[in-house]
């Protein structure tokens, strides 16, 4: 699932479940703006796919939280909870 031009108003979470073919689903977000926080719930991938402008956090309590270019993950805190991952994928254009 793709979900654009996304605008936190209060503190989020998603929750990514698993997919109906037993694996971690995906949710992919992109651009993210306001000034609350985001929450990664759940087993699956929450994709942030580019640069975001809200400013209240990230955090990954559960499965994994991709970001996918600088200002991905907006510009507050970023926090990792004990058992979730944070992943970062650097792409480089010449």
């Amino acid at each position: 699932m793709t979900l654009a031009d996304t605008t936190l108003t209060g503190n989020a979470t998603i929750n990514v479940a698993n997919s109906t073919g037993g694996g971690a689903g995906t949710v992919t977000l992109g651009p993210v703006s306001g000034s609350s926080s985001l929450t990664k719930q759940g087993p699956g991938t929450l994709v942030l796919s580019t640069s975001g402008t809200y400013s209240g956090g990230t955090i990954a309590a559960a499965g994994t939280v991709q970001g996918n270019m600088a200002g991905s993950l907006g510009t507050g805190p970023v926090t990792i909870n004990n058992g979730a991952t944070l992943r970062v994928v650097a792409i480089h254009r010449t």
